[in-house]
Protein backbone atom coordinates (compact mmCIF):
# COMPACT_ATOMS: atom_id res chain seq x y z
CA UNK A 1 0.00 0.00 0.00
CA UNK A 2 1.20 3.50 -0.76
CA UNK A 3 1.80 5.02 2.65
CA UNK A 4 0.77 8.54 3.52
CA UNK A 5 0.45 10.59 6.64
CA UNK A 6 -2.61 12.47 7.82
CA UNK A 7 -2.96 16.15 6.91
CA UNK A 8 -2.77 18.66 9.71
CA UNK A 9 -6.46 19.21 10.28
CA UNK A 10 -7.96 19.15 13.74
CA UNK A 11 -8.61 16.06 15.86
CA UNK A 12 -6.45 13.31 14.39
CA UNK A 13 -6.77 14.39 10.77
CA UNK A 14 -10.55 14.76 10.78
CA UNK A 15 -12.54 17.87 9.97
CA UNK A 16 -14.29 18.83 13.20
CA UNK A 17 -16.11 21.74 14.88
CA UNK A 18 -19.10 21.38 12.56
CA UNK A 19 -21.15 23.69 14.78
CA UNK A 20 -19.87 26.44 12.48
CA UNK A 21 -22.39 25.20 9.89
CA UNK A 22 -25.30 26.49 11.98
CA UNK A 23 -23.57 29.27 13.88
CA UNK A 24 -25.47 32.56 14.06
CA UNK A 25 -24.07 34.92 11.49
CA UNK A 26 -22.01 37.90 12.59
CA UNK A 27 -23.49 40.53 10.29
CA UNK A 28 -20.49 42.84 10.59
CA UNK A 29 -18.10 39.98 9.78
CA UNK A 30 -20.23 38.86 6.82
CA UNK A 31 -20.35 42.42 5.50
CA UNK A 32 -16.58 42.76 5.94
CA UNK A 33 -15.98 39.52 4.04
CA UNK A 34 -18.19 40.70 1.20
CA UNK A 35 -16.55 44.12 1.08
CA UNK A 36 -13.06 42.59 0.98
CA UNK A 37 -13.87 40.32 -1.98
CA UNK A 38 -11.81 41.09 -5.06
CA UNK A 39 -13.51 42.31 -8.25
CA UNK A 40 -12.64 38.98 -9.89
CA UNK A 41 -14.44 37.04 -7.14
CA UNK A 42 -17.45 39.35 -7.40
CA UNK A 43 -17.63 38.84 -11.17
CA UNK A 44 -17.50 35.08 -10.85
CA UNK A 45 -20.18 35.01 -8.15
CA UNK A 46 -22.37 37.25 -10.32
CA UNK A 47 -21.80 34.96 -13.31
CA UNK A 48 -22.75 31.86 -11.31
CA UNK A 49 -25.84 33.66 -10.02
CA UNK A 50 -26.88 34.59 -13.56
CA UNK A 51 -26.35 31.01 -14.77
CA UNK A 52 -28.39 29.61 -11.88
CA UNK A 53 -31.16 32.15 -12.44
CA UNK A 54 -31.40 31.41 -16.17
CA UNK A 55 -31.47 27.66 -15.59
CA UNK A 56 -34.08 27.99 -12.82
CA UNK A 57 -36.27 30.11 -15.11
CA UNK A 58 -36.07 27.51 -17.88
CA UNK A 59 -37.02 24.71 -15.48
CA UNK A 60 -39.96 26.69 -14.11
CA UNK A 61 -41.04 27.52 -17.69
CA UNK A 62 -40.87 23.82 -18.58
CA UNK A 63 -43.09 22.91 -15.64
CA UNK A 64 -45.60 25.66 -16.44
CA UNK A 65 -45.70 24.60 -20.09
CA UNK A 66 -46.33 20.96 -19.18
CA UNK A 67 -49.06 21.99 -16.74
CA UNK A 68 -50.84 24.17 -19.33
CA UNK A 69 -50.53 21.54 -22.08
CA UNK A 70 -51.78 18.73 -19.84
CA UNK A 71 -54.50 20.33 -17.72
CA UNK A 72 -55.38 23.39 -19.82
CA UNK A 73 -57.78 21.66 -22.26
CA UNK A 74 -59.81 20.22 -19.36
CA UNK A 75 -60.22 23.64 -17.75
CA UNK A 76 -61.12 25.25 -21.10
CA UNK A 77 -63.88 22.71 -21.65
CA UNK A 78 -65.11 23.18 -18.08
CA UNK A 79 -65.27 26.96 -18.53
CA UNK A 80 -67.95 26.58 -21.24
CA UNK A 81 -70.50 25.18 -18.80
CA UNK A 82 -68.88 24.88 -15.34
CA UNK A 83 -72.07 23.74 -13.56
CA UNK A 84 -72.86 20.83 -15.89
CA UNK A 85 -71.75 17.28 -15.18
CA UNK A 86 -69.18 17.39 -17.96
CA UNK A 87 -67.87 20.73 -16.66
CA UNK A 88 -67.50 19.40 -13.14
CA UNK A 89 -65.76 16.23 -14.39
CA UNK A 90 -63.37 18.28 -16.53
CA UNK A 91 -62.56 20.54 -13.58
CA UNK A 92 -61.86 17.53 -11.38
CA UNK A 93 -59.79 15.91 -14.14
CA UNK A 94 -57.71 19.04 -14.58
CA UNK A 95 -57.14 19.28 -10.83
CA UNK A 96 -56.04 15.63 -10.69
CA UNK A 97 -53.62 16.18 -13.59
CA UNK A 98 -52.13 19.23 -11.85
CA UNK A 99 -51.78 17.27 -8.60
CA UNK A 100 -49.96 14.44 -10.39
CA UNK A 101 -47.66 16.87 -12.16
CA UNK A 102 -46.90 18.67 -8.90
CA UNK A 103 -46.07 15.39 -7.16
CA UNK A 104 -43.78 14.16 -9.94
CA UNK A 105 -42.43 16.77 -12.33
CA UNK A 106 -42.93 19.58 -9.80
CA UNK A 107 -40.93 17.73 -7.18
CA UNK A 108 -38.11 17.13 -9.66
CA UNK A 109 -38.15 20.80 -10.69
CA UNK A 110 -37.96 21.94 -7.07
CA UNK A 111 -34.97 19.71 -6.33
CA UNK A 112 -33.24 20.74 -9.53
CA UNK A 113 -33.69 24.45 -8.84
CA UNK A 114 -32.53 24.00 -5.24
CA UNK A 115 -29.34 22.31 -6.44
CA UNK A 116 -28.73 25.04 -8.99
CA UNK A 117 -28.95 27.74 -6.32
CA UNK A 118 -26.71 25.68 -4.07
CA UNK A 119 -23.88 26.63 -6.44
CA UNK A 120 -24.54 30.32 -5.82
CA UNK A 121 -24.53 30.24 -2.04
CA UNK A 122 -24.76 33.40 0.06
CA UNK A 123 -22.21 35.54 1.84
CA UNK A 124 -23.48 34.13 5.14
CA UNK A 125 -22.77 30.63 3.82
CA UNK A 126 -19.30 31.68 2.70
CA UNK A 127 -18.62 33.27 6.11
CA UNK A 128 -19.61 30.02 7.85
CA UNK A 129 -17.34 28.04 5.51
CA UNK A 130 -14.52 30.44 6.31
CA UNK A 131 -15.09 29.96 10.04
CA UNK A 132 -15.02 26.19 9.63
CA UNK A 133 -11.85 26.42 7.55
CA UNK A 134 -10.02 28.53 10.13
CA UNK A 135 -10.90 26.11 12.93
CA UNK A 136 -9.61 23.14 10.90
CA UNK A 137 -6.49 24.66 9.33
CA UNK A 138 -8.02 24.77 5.87
CA UNK A 139 -7.85 27.41 3.18
CA UNK A 140 -11.34 28.23 1.88
CA UNK A 141 -11.79 29.36 -1.74
CA UNK A 142 -15.38 30.55 -2.39
CA UNK A 143 -15.07 30.71 -6.21
CA UNK A 144 -12.20 30.58 -8.66
CA UNK A 145 -11.59 30.31 -12.36
CA UNK A 146 -7.83 30.35 -12.02
CA UNK A 147 -7.32 27.38 -9.70
CA UNK A 148 -5.77 24.42 -11.53
CA UNK A 149 -8.17 21.57 -12.27
CA UNK A 150 -6.83 18.28 -10.89
CA UNK A 151 -7.30 14.99 -12.70
CA UNK A 152 -8.25 14.13 -16.27
CA UNK A 153 -12.00 14.18 -15.59
CA UNK A 154 -12.06 17.78 -14.35
CA UNK A 155 -9.56 18.95 -16.96
CA UNK A 156 -11.82 17.45 -19.64
CA UNK A 157 -15.27 18.31 -18.27
CA UNK A 158 -14.85 21.05 -15.66
CA UNK A 159 -14.64 24.86 -15.59
CA UNK A 160 -14.08 26.80 -12.41
CA UNK A 161 -14.29 25.95 -8.71
CA UNK A 162 -16.68 26.86 -5.94
CA UNK A 163 -16.69 25.93 -2.23
CA UNK A 164 -13.18 24.50 -2.41
CA UNK A 165 -10.88 23.74 0.54
CA UNK A 166 -7.15 23.07 0.75
CA UNK A 167 -5.40 21.62 3.78
CA UNK A 168 -2.73 23.98 5.12
CA UNK A 169 0.70 22.55 5.85
CA UNK A 170 2.08 19.14 5.02
CA UNK A 171 1.15 17.30 1.86
CA UNK A 172 -1.19 18.62 -0.83
CA UNK A 173 -4.82 17.74 -0.05
CA UNK A 174 -7.74 19.59 -1.62
CA UNK A 175 -11.47 18.99 -2.04
CA UNK A 176 -14.47 20.91 -3.30
CA UNK A 177 -16.74 21.45 -6.30
CA UNK A 178 -16.24 22.21 -9.98
CA UNK A 179 -18.76 23.48 -12.54
CA UNK A 180 -19.57 21.11 -15.43
CA UNK A 181 -18.31 21.92 -18.92
CA UNK A 182 -19.45 20.32 -22.13
CA UNK A 183 -22.33 18.09 -23.14
CA UNK A 184 -20.87 14.94 -21.58
CA UNK A 185 -20.40 16.73 -18.25
CA UNK A 186 -23.93 18.17 -18.32
CA UNK A 187 -25.19 14.64 -18.94
CA UNK A 188 -23.23 12.93 -16.19
CA UNK A 189 -22.94 15.74 -13.63
CA UNK A 190 -25.62 18.36 -14.38
CA UNK A 191 -25.27 19.98 -10.94
CA UNK A 192 -21.47 19.97 -10.97
CA UNK A 193 -18.58 17.73 -9.92
CA UNK A 194 -17.33 17.06 -6.41
CA UNK A 195 -13.68 16.09 -6.01
CA UNK A 196 -11.10 14.99 -3.45
CA UNK A 197 -7.39 15.10 -4.36
CA UNK A 198 -4.32 14.14 -2.35
CA UNK A 199 -0.61 13.68 -2.99
CA UNK A 200 0.81 10.23 -2.34
CA UNK A 201 4.27 9.44 -1.06
CA UNK A 202 5.31 7.56 -4.21
CA UNK A 203 4.92 8.06 -7.93
CA UNK A 204 2.27 5.74 -9.33
CA UNK A 205 1.16 4.84 -12.88
CA UNK A 206 -1.85 6.35 -14.62
CA UNK A 207 -4.70 4.17 -13.33
CA UNK A 208 -8.34 4.95 -14.04
CA UNK A 209 -11.20 3.34 -12.11
CA UNK A 210 -14.60 4.06 -13.68
CA UNK A 211 -18.06 2.80 -12.69
CA UNK A 212 -19.77 0.35 -15.01
CA UNK A 213 -22.72 2.32 -16.37
CA UNK A 214 -25.94 0.34 -16.40
CA UNK A 215 -27.94 2.57 -18.74
CA UNK A 216 -29.95 1.67 -21.83
CA UNK A 217 -28.25 4.28 -23.98
CA UNK A 218 -24.64 3.54 -24.80
CA UNK A 219 -22.60 6.60 -23.90
CA UNK A 220 -18.99 7.18 -24.92
CA UNK A 221 -16.50 7.17 -22.03
CA UNK A 222 -15.87 10.54 -20.44
CA UNK A 223 -12.13 9.88 -20.14
CA UNK A 224 -9.80 7.12 -21.26
CA UNK A 225 -6.11 6.25 -21.23
CA UNK A 226 -4.59 5.87 -24.68
CA UNK A 227 -3.05 2.44 -25.23
CA UNK A 228 -4.31 1.14 -21.90
CA UNK A 229 -5.26 -2.37 -20.86
CA UNK A 230 -8.25 -3.50 -18.82
CA UNK A 231 -7.45 -5.26 -15.56
CA UNK A 232 -9.81 -7.58 -13.71
CA UNK A 233 -10.68 -6.76 -10.11
CA UNK A 234 -11.35 -9.23 -7.33
CA UNK A 235 -14.83 -10.55 -6.61
CA UNK A 236 -17.73 -8.13 -6.51
CA UNK A 237 -15.59 -5.12 -7.43
CA UNK A 238 -15.36 -6.26 -11.05
CA UNK A 239 -19.17 -5.99 -11.30
CA UNK A 240 -19.10 -2.35 -10.22
CA UNK A 241 -15.92 -0.95 -11.76
CA UNK A 242 -13.71 -1.08 -14.82
CA UNK A 243 -9.99 -0.54 -14.23
CA UNK A 244 -7.67 0.79 -16.94
CA UNK A 245 -3.89 0.65 -16.59
CA UNK A 246 -0.91 1.31 -18.88
CA UNK A 247 -0.01 -1.53 -21.23
CA UNK A 248 2.44 -3.89 -19.57
CA UNK A 249 1.52 -2.84 -16.03
CA UNK A 250 1.92 -5.92 -13.82
CA UNK A 251 1.82 -4.67 -10.23
CA UNK A 252 -1.21 -5.16 -8.02
CA UNK A 253 -3.43 -2.07 -8.56
CA UNK A 254 -5.14 -2.72 -5.22
CA UNK A 255 -1.99 -1.43 -3.55
CA UNK A 256 -2.97 2.03 -4.81
CA UNK A 257 -6.76 1.91 -5.30
CA UNK A 258 -7.57 -0.12 -2.21
CA UNK A 259 -10.60 -2.36 -1.56
CA UNK A 260 -11.60 -0.04 1.29
CA UNK A 261 -11.79 2.89 -1.12
CA UNK A 262 -13.87 0.93 -3.65
CA UNK A 263 -16.23 -0.22 -0.91
CA UNK A 264 -16.68 3.40 0.19
CA UNK A 265 -17.47 4.42 -3.39
CA UNK A 266 -20.10 1.70 -3.76
CA UNK A 267 -21.76 2.43 -0.41
CA UNK A 268 -21.51 6.22 -0.13
CA UNK A 269 -20.30 7.77 -3.42
CA UNK A 270 -21.85 5.84 -6.33
CA UNK A 271 -20.82 6.84 -9.84
CA UNK A 272 -17.44 8.16 -8.71
CA UNK A 273 -14.26 7.99 -10.81
CA UNK A 274 -10.82 7.40 -9.27
CA UNK A 275 -7.61 8.35 -11.03
CA UNK A 276 -3.96 8.11 -10.06
CA UNK A 277 -1.14 9.76 -11.94
CA UNK A 278 2.42 10.57 -10.85
CA UNK A 279 1.95 11.17 -7.10
CA UNK A 280 -1.69 12.29 -7.18
CA UNK A 281 -4.91 10.43 -6.36
CA UNK A 282 -8.21 12.06 -7.34
CA UNK A 283 -11.75 10.92 -6.51
CA UNK A 284 -14.33 12.68 -8.70
CA UNK A 285 -18.04 12.38 -7.88
CA UNK A 286 -20.94 13.18 -10.27
CA UNK A 287 -22.64 15.38 -7.67
CA UNK A 288 -21.24 18.42 -5.86
CA UNK A 289 -20.75 18.41 -2.10
CA UNK A 290 -23.23 20.49 -0.14
CA UNK A 291 -20.85 21.71 2.54
CA UNK A 292 -23.66 23.48 4.37
CA UNK A 293 -24.69 20.10 5.76
CA UNK A 294 -22.74 17.74 8.02
CA UNK A 295 -23.33 14.77 5.67
CA UNK A 296 -20.81 16.20 3.19
CA UNK A 297 -18.19 16.56 5.93
CA UNK A 298 -18.85 13.01 7.07
CA UNK A 299 -18.02 11.88 3.54
CA UNK A 300 -14.86 14.00 3.58
CA UNK A 301 -13.80 12.40 6.86
CA UNK A 302 -14.48 8.94 5.44
CA UNK A 303 -12.27 9.76 2.46
CA UNK A 304 -9.57 11.15 4.74
CA UNK A 305 -9.69 7.99 6.85
CA UNK A 306 -9.69 5.69 3.80
CA UNK A 307 -7.28 7.36 1.41
CA UNK A 308 -4.86 8.76 4.01
CA UNK A 309 -4.01 6.01 6.51
CA UNK A 310 -3.11 7.28 9.95
CA UNK A 311 0.45 6.66 11.15
CA UNK A 312 0.88 3.80 13.56
CA UNK A 313 1.45 4.81 17.20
Amino acid sequence: MVTTSAPQVSQNGRVANLDALTRAADRDAVASMRASATPNVRRRIASQTADAGASAFMIAFLFAGCAVASAGPAFVIASVDPLSLSGILCTLGGAVILAILAATLGRWCYRRIRRLWMRRGTWTHRWRMQQLAVENRLNYIPVSGDLALVGTVLQTAGRGHWDTFRVLGGRFCMFGNVLPHGRAAEDRAPDGWGFFAVHLDAHVPHLLLTPRERTIAVRPPLVSIAGSQKLALDGEFDRHFELSAPAGYTRDPLQVITPDLMTLLIDRLPGSIVETHDNLLVVTTPEPYDFAHSAAWEQMNLLLDTVIPKPRP
